[in-house]
């Protein structure tokens, strides 16, 4: 009886050891699984961003997985890891992280940068991690001139051995509003040098005569999306045609038309006449009936 009694104690200690981590299980299991990716992207000469998106799969398919904490690290050629800040994700699931400087982060010896993204603790969430690696690329920017033509020329280069890069899609493109302006062609392939060479357009309109120029190496495995801009004085002046300052349909109240006010006041002034002159009547007619 005794050793029957020392078995069932043990046992119960074993279930009360054991239960806090088979809840914590539960929970984990109980939560969703994020899905994380992500992008960088580096903006000519010294800006650069990492870009996470979570979602996860939800009763509507894919969704956001809004308010999500993220830890940003480097990861350093020993496999340590320096903590870089925070982000959360709004609510469309994205968390853009400001990099700077990729030069002043930690690389291994063959110029390859790795970073991690680990989220916290969350009570709709588990946790989940991601891991990206890129080189740094640069994209230098010249223009020439020939007879009556400018040609923007562009070179690719790896900035760890300074080697040009071969057979990379080019995208020319000019700012505007909304997207960008694509000219040039879809893709331009860098040649041996990492070089392409593309004839700007006369015809282009520019605030002033001015166009701001894009050249995206865009979504590269290994250099993810490198952009570098150039302002130049190629663009056609942009003569302004607003109405805006005018007197028409679609300018501010300050600006309505003068027909409009004045019918509009004239059909007041008759509407509130007539009401005045038919109440003045019904007080004629009900004095008359008194006297």
């Amino acid at each position: 009886m005794n050793r029957i009694s020392l078995h069932s104690a043990l046992a119960a200690l074993l279930c009360l050891l054991l239960l806090p981590a088979t809840g914590s299980l539960y929970g984990q299991e109980s939560k969703n699984r994020p899905r994380i990716s992500l992008s960088y992207t580096k903006l000519m000469p010294e800006t650069s961003t990492l870009s996470i998106q979570a979602r996860y799969r939800g009763e509507d398919g894919m969704q956001p997985a809004n308010g999500l904490n993220f830890e940003i690290f480097n990861q350093t050629e020993t496999d340590s890891l320096i903590l870089l800040g925070n982000a959360i994700t709004n609510q469309e699931g994205k968390a853009p992280f400001q990099l700077g400087d990729l030069a002043s982060k930690h690389a291994d010896s063959t110029g390859l940068y790795t970073f991690v993204v680990k989220s916290t603790e969350h009570p709709s969430f588990r946790i989940a991690s991601k891991t990206l690696s890129i080189r740094d690329a640069e994209i230098g920017l010249h223009f020439s001139k020939e007879t009556d033509r400018t040609y923007l020329e562009a070179q690719l280069i790896d900035i760890n051995n300074g080697a040009p890069l071969e057979d990379q899609p080019l995208i020319l493109q000019v700012q505007r509003l909304f997207r960008p302006l694509r000219i040039g062609g879809d893709f331009n392939m860098t040649d041996a040098s990492g070089s392409i060479r593309i004839p700007i357009a006369s015809d282009i309109p520019g605030v002033n005569g001015q166009l701001t120029l894009e050249v995206v190496l865009l979504d590269n495995d290994t250099y993810g999306t490198v952009k570098a801009i150039a302002n130049a004085p190629l663009g056609v002046p942009i003569t302004d045609k607003s109405t805006f300052d005018q007197r028409t349909m679609w300018s501010p109240p300050s600006k309505t038309p003068l027909f409009l006010l004045v019918v509009s006041n004239v059909l007041i002034i008759g509407v509130w006449g007539i009401l005045l002159y038919l109440i003045a009547n019904l007080f004629y007619i009900y004095k008359s009936k008194n006297q």
